[in-house]
């Protein structure tokens, strides 16, 4: 009757044995505690996507000159993981949808044989890119290259399946979904997992009755947007609460913080790895940051980052100066993840751009007969892609996808309580977030 409940506040009285820890790293390590007995590590690139003729150029014939600074990090991994977010086809059988197809030749796979990547995930808003044949075809290239995968199928249950591994004498369970964009799976439908949190929650905790280690591997968020909505910190916090040991997100193609969840390291977003695009981008496109996390029998007991630049030559770690500029951001970008209000006025100050874009999809002058014919392909494509101010957004997708709708739903609330003008206040600090100093 009128009570108003912060779910973050709410939550924290469902688990308040739950505490959330600062952020603090020393020499790219933050140490939670001493560790027990076995210990094996776990490293985590992200968005890969080798789109322009010159970057397929080096992912296929240089790929171990463009790998070669970082490697490294990644082989002193026990596990590597790798979000691939492109289809593999040469198909041209692009779906309709908002945003570009992404699809690139098989042979970029020699990126990921270059760096030694055991695991590849799939659930993504591209793999589905050219339609389900191609998803299919993209399974089989990575399986035909030597990789595990999780999160695409040959059909709903098959793309929700965990995939189970063996590492070091432990057993380590990798769930892996994505925000409902395009290319999911259906009941007969190849395609890619998707964020249903329910659904999510009982995978998580089915996984742990069989696993040491369970990871939750997340394709969703807010591009360009370096903090996550309250909406993703509340799931996220599920996720850590249902079982899982690791909960890593990525998609919005910058870096987003992490936060300690009781003992379980939340990264909300890494950035781009490798995503060379001709298309002008912020500065925070072209960075990133590699995650390990350093495991025993009770689950994460630190976290190193390398945080690194890239072009379409290569992918290179930030030099000692510029590397304490990240750290120093980093700190500043998870800050407001441990407070509630401030991550909300955060979150509503972006609504006052991107959410008043994303509305503006929806203002569009219809030119056919209510209702349309919907079963013209033309017509059908009019009410997926709309132009706006920043970007191709569709009615469709603003409703389907999780973080679109977070926005629209934040956004008709500062309309209806006509405060656009108050919460935009804070928004040229946060769009001064895209062109990290170290750019």
């Amino acid at each position: 009757f009128g009570i108003a409940v912060d779910p973050l506040t709410f939550q924290a009285k469902m688990h308040p044995e739950i505490k959330r820890k600062s952020i603090m790293f020393q020499n790219r390590m933050m140490k939670l505690r001493e560790p027990v007995g076995k210990i094996f590590s776990i490293a985590f690139t992200g968005d890969v996507c080798p789109k322009s003729p010159e970057s397929r150029e080096r992912a296929i014939h240089h790929a171990e000159e463009l790998a070669a600074d970082v490697k490294p990090f990644l082989a002193s991994a026990d596990l590597k993981i790798m979000q691939w977010e492109t289809a593999l086809t040469e198909a041209d059988t692009p779906i309709d949808k908002s945003g570009p197809n992404l699809k690139c030749p098989p042979a970029c796979l020699n990126f990921g044989r270059a760096l030694g990547i055991d695991v590849m995930l799939l659930a993504n808003n591209h793999v589905g890119d050219f339609g389900p044949d191609a998803v299919l075809e993209t399974i089989f290239h990575i399986e035909n290259a030597g990789f595990r995968h999780a999160g695409a199928g040959k059909n709903l249950v098959d793309a929700r399946k965990t995939l189970f591994l063996e590492q070091n004498g432990f057993g380590i369970a990798i769930v892996n979904f994505a925000e409902n964009e395009f290319g999911t799976a259906g009941p007969d439908k190849p395609g890619v997992s998707p964020m249903h949190p329910f659904a999510n929650i009982r995978q998580i905790r089915e996984a742990k009755k069989n696993a040491d280690i369970v990871i939750a591997a997340i394709h969703g968020g807010h591009e360009y947007y370096a903090y996550p909505s309250p909406r993703m910190v509340e799931l996220y916090r599920e996720y850590a609460a249902a079982g899982a040991d690791i909960v890593w997100g990525c998609h919005t193609h910058c870096c987003a913080g992490c936060e300690i969840f009781g003992n379980v390291p939340i990264v909300y977003s890494p950035g781009n790895f490798y995503f060379p695009y001709p298309v002008p981008h912020p500065k925070c496109w072209n960075t990133g940051y590699l995650s390990k996390f350093y495991c025993d029998e009770k689950g994460v007991y630190a976290l190193e980052l390398l945080p690194y630049k890239f072009d379409t030559n290569a992918i290179t770690p930030l030099n000692p100066g510029e590397e304490k500029l990240f750290f120093e951001y980093y700190e500043k970008i998870s800050a407001p993840i441990r407070h509630p209000d401030l991550l909300q006025r955060c979150f509503e100050a972006w609504c006052t751009r991107s959410g008043i874009s994303y509305l503006s999809c929806l203002n569009r002058e219809k030119v056919e007969n209510w209702p349309p014919d919907w079963t013209r392909r033309e017509v059908v494509k009019s009410w997926l892609p709309a132009r706006n101010l920043f970007t191709w957004l569709p009615c469709r997708n603003l409703f389907t996808c999780e973080a679109h709708s977070d926005m629209l739903k934040q956004t008709l609330r500062l309309v209806e309580e006509r405060r656009i003008g108050e919460a935009g206040k804070l928004l040229p600090e946060i769009l001064a977030l895209q062109d990290p100093p170290w750019m």
